[in-house]
């Protein structure tokens, strides 16, 4: 931003920074990636145009920034230049790389890159070589390594850029369907492996490639007849989705379901997925649509796994509704179907809503259901699976009055759930220990975790705490706190903990503010702005504008629905529902 100042004064003397144009400024420089000579190419332009003008036209910014110093070395002239002598300067293979690893959205690792690259100008085992070699002339960024992902790389999105400039428009549909293809398997291993011990390191890595698995079904959804892969991939994520993804997933499977309506088993198996997660969406009807149509399918197809599944579905959205008793039968079947067949993940699934419904009801198998799937997920090592089963344990705990055991369950279970961002499944246990809270001490604190529990709700995307049993529960304890405190402060400290963004929320739960009693009130730091990724700051900044999403697509250059998407997941990181709360945050951390 110093340098875009220093070279837009050589044009206009009088150019400032100030708070009016301070966020587009930014945001050029952002979508410039930072480069000193595209930021000073870009600076020449306010000859001619305004600064809002220069950010509509950056989609071709290898036109706009055309023009540069005569005097400065030809390389130097232009942004197509620079990055063309750095192209020229690499090999005809490196080359041919450089433009297929265009196909990739937010990264990539070695593995894909060799699926999805190699052929027709060098093999597989030549992509590890010509990776390290645009990593050493620096076409090709590579990202911090944790001890649960593999090596991980990234462009520079102008670089990506001119490398899809520069592949042939013959390649890019066969790139872009072996991309689909590559991202359609990961989906089905996935899908194999989600109740192991891998499953903690497949949810940190689909996080890792989300981005690569919107482009594929963008792609299928885009294309005519491939709305079936789409289908699959989507249906396959149905656990991912459910952990954090939810509204993306269940739109995701909703589309491709309007365009692939052939009666296939794909089709049978997504109508199921997506009626999972339009219950959680609090879209019943929509859900019970949906089983219908699988259920006829399933007949035709006779496939136990899935009529195992509808039962299991069907029993969740029977104990939503508060029919327990019709909740209990369902799943009873349901899990009589998962071992017959042998489906581990859909035996705990249906042991942990067993437990619920039973929890409901006062049936006192509720703690054999929960210690059974406790018992099942850390004998298969899985660590998301057991959190579920904690949260099971726990509510056993609270409801025979063992407060402190309840408490200790629950945050265990948020805590494994934090590094996989399960907030869907920090949702249930923050919930939970908001009753506790209510039982052992209805206090101030306990009103603000009750009004933080609709505040992780809201954020996770789910219904859960408006569905019957559960909303019951919240009632009961609302009542009590409300009774202990008095109406007026206990309102006052439910709305407070209701307006916490998601973090702060959680560690509300964890009782993490009581260790930082010296750093001052939790509800004066705003939520981290690590939280957000950089295009979702990026658009934050952007809401602070007061943008539309339709503004904001023609701004990035994205379709509409994309900025769409990333206006959700910013309302939900932050743990707020409306756009002024995100003109707040984003005011509050500029202050800050």
């Amino acid at each position: 931003m110093a340098l875009f100042l220093d070279r837009a004064r050589t044009i206009a003397p009088d150019f400032e920074i100030v708070d009016a144009n301070r966020g587009a400024v930014l945001e050029l420089c952002r979508r410039l990636d930072g480069m000193p000579l595209a930021i000073e190419l870009a600076a020449v332009w306010l000859r001619t145009l305004s600064l809002g003008q220069i950010l509509d036209r950056l989609e071709d910014r290898f036109r706009l920034l055309g023009t540069g110093s005569r005097t400065a070395p030809p390389r130097q002239q232009t942004l197509d230049a620079a990055i063309g002598w750095s192209f020229d300067l690499c090999t005809p293979e490196e080359r041919l790389l450089w433009t297929r690893l265009s196909v990739f959205s937010g990264g990539f690792d070695l593995e894909a890159a060799e699926e999805v690259c190699a052929g027709d100008g060098f093999v597989h085992d030549d992509v590890l070589g010509l990776v390290a070699s645009l990593v050493h002339k620096s076409i090709i960024i590579r990202e911090q390594v944790t001890e649960h992902t593999a090596a991980w790389y990234r462009m520079l999105e102008t670089i990506r850029q001119y490398g899809a400039a520069h592949l042939a428009d013959a390649d890019v549909r066969a790139l872009q369907i072996r991309h689909r293809d590559y991202y359609r398997l990961l989906a089905l291993r996935y899908a194999s492996e989600a109740f192991s011990p891998q499953q903690a390191a497949w949810f940190i890595r689909l996080r890792r490639e989300h981005g690569n698995v919107r482009a594929a079904l963008d792609f299928c959804l885009a294309e005519s007849g491939e709305a079936s892969a789409a289908l699959e991939i989507a249906a396959a994520m149905w656990n991912f989705w459910f952990a954090g993804f939810l509204r993306e997933g269940y739109r995701y499977l909703d589309r491709a379901l309007a365009l692939a309506k052939e009666p296939t088993p794909e089709r049978a198996t997504a109508l199921w997925a997506a009626g999972y997660l339009a219950m959680l969406a609090g879209e019943l009807e929509r859900t019970h649509a949906m089983l219908a149509e699988s259920r006829e399918l399933v007949e035709r197809f006779d496939d136990d796994l899935l009529r195992a599944r509808i039962k299991e579905c069907a029993g969740h959205a029977t104990l939503y509704q508060g029919d327990l008793p019709s909740a209990v039968a369902l799943l009873e079947d349901g899990l009589v179907g998962f071992r017959a067949v042998g489906d581990r993940l859909g035996e705990f699934d249906t042991l942990i809503l067993l437990a619920a419904a039973t929890f409901f009801l006062g049936d006192p198998r509720a703690e054999e259901f929960s210690r059974e799937a406790l018992a099942l997920a850390e004998y298969h090592g899985a660590q998301s699976s057991k959190a579920y089963a904690l949260w099971g344990v726990g509510i056993v705990q609270w409801r025979a009055g063992r407060y402190e055991e309840a408490t200790r369950s629950l945050r265990d279970a948020i805590r494994l759930w934090q590094p996989l961002n399960d907030n869907t499944g920090i949702g249930f246990s923050v919930q939970a220990l908001s009753w506790c809270a209510s039982s052992a001490s209805p206090d101030a604190r306990a009103a603000r975790l009750l009004g933080a529990s609709r505040a992780v709700w809201r954020a996770s995307g789910a219904r859960v705490d408006e569905t019957t049993p559960y909303s019951q529960f919240d009632e009961h304890s609302i009542d009590a706190v409300r009774t202990a405190l008095g109406a007026a402060r206990f309102e006052r400290e439910f709305t407070e903990g209701a307006s916490y963004p998601f973090e702060q929320a959680v560690d509300l739960a964890l009782d993490a503010a009581a260790e930082r009693q010296t750093k001052g009130p939790a509800k004066s730091r705003p939520a981290a702005a690590g939280s957000l990724t950089p295009r979702e700051l990026e658009i934050a900044e952007l809401l602070a504008e007061g943008l539309s999403n339709k503004d904001i697509a023609a701004r990035l250059v994205i379709a509409q629905r994309t900025a769409e998407t990333h206006v959700e997941n910013i309302l939900s990181k932050l743990g707020v529902t409306s756009r002024a709360q995100v003109i707040s945050w984003i005011a509050e951390r500029r202050t800050q």
